[in-house]
């Protein structure tokens, strides 16, 4: 029945976005936001948006973006040799950490 109403412009309501799978069946693009709660220095206001799916050109991927406190703006962030082999670093800990059995 959802799909008959959505097809013939019938009303969206709330109750049909609930349960887990209801954003993915839906959403035309889904958004990631990803960052380091931990981080200290400039690597706090680092972080990834990450494209988990886009319906009209099928592509996936990432960026990396600066939050600039000062102004309060984003900004596209060019990760260097030392920040990349960092983030390796911590992602390899916790894929470790994702191992352990509580």
């Amino acid at each position: 029945m959802l799909r008959t109403l959505l097809n013939i412009s019938g009303q969206v309501s709330e109750v049909q976005f609930t349960g887990s799978r209801g954003l993915m069946r839906f959403c035309q693009v889904i958004l990631g936001f990803e960052r380091n709660k931990q981080a200290e220095g400039q690597a706090k206001n680092v972080s990834k948006i990450r494209l988990l799916k886009d319906r009209k050109y099928g592509q996936t991927g990432y960026i990396h973006t600066e939050y600039m406190p000062e102004t309060g703006k984003m900004n596209e962030f060019i990760p260097d040799e030392e920040y990349e082999a960092a983030e390796a670093a911590s992602d390899a800990e916790a894929a470790k950490d994702a191992e352990r059995p509580f």
